[in-house]
């Protein structure tokens, strides 16, 4: 197979393209401090990342990413083939006033399903996270991404109520989703619908 790479200089980043017999593969290629080893990422909107570790040559990161290639390409297909589901576009003129909406729902999820928790939670907040739908702080503080508000109601339930466990158990651990279940049952098959949706 002919292996071709291009590549062009994009917001800091490198844009390269593989060229793997009649197929190609654009992807970024890019650098962190913090990297032990090279690392392929690939993201709900189809873009793939090759991060590499400093001092780690852009060819030795090429070779692992031809090495993998067969991995990604099955990876990749298989992303194709779901069907996600894309949230309304909010312009930041209305994003006022749907950030006060969705902080009004999920106060009054939170409100809710803590009768059957009792937990003790601080702030809440709307955020406008671009790859996460909520999260809760050490400190009890839940966050939560504001497009929750166009979710179906069962699905924007599991999330509250994830976040709210969080508020008991910072980690993922059985006792963590146990806490879930107690109001989520199928928590499972909502976690799972929820994958459907990009943010």
């Amino acid at each position: 197979m002919e292996r071709l790479f291009t590549t062009v200089e994009c917001m800091g980043s490198v844009s390269r393209v593989l060229t793997v017999g009649t197929e190609s593969i654009q992807y970024i290629s890019r650098v962190n401090k913090r990297a032990r080893h090279i690392r392929i990422s690939l993201y709900p909107n189809g873009r793939i990342a090759v991060t590499r570790p400093v001092g780690v040559s852009i060819t030795r990161a090429e070779h692992f990413l031809i090495e993998k290639y067969d991995w990604v390409r099955e990876k990749m297909k298989k992303r194709s083939q779901i069907a996600h589901v894309l949230i309304p576009y909010v312009s930041s003129t209305e994003y006022p006033r749907v950030k006060e909406k969705a902080h009004f729902f999920v106060v009054a999820r939170l409100n809710y399903f803590n009768h059957f928790y009792g937990f003790k939670y601080s702030h809440v907040a709307i955020k406008r996270h671009k790859t996460l739908w909520g999260s809760c702080s050490a400190k009890s503080n839940i966050n939560f991404n504001y497009k929750i508000l166009f979710l179906p109601q069962e699905i924007a339930d599991y999330i509250v109520v994830h976040e709210l466990c969080h508020v008991k158990e910072h980690n993922h651990s059985p006792r963590f989703w146990a806490l879930v279940a107690r109001t989520i049952p199928d928590w499972k098959e909502r976690r799972k619908q929820l994958r459907l949706y990009r943010l």
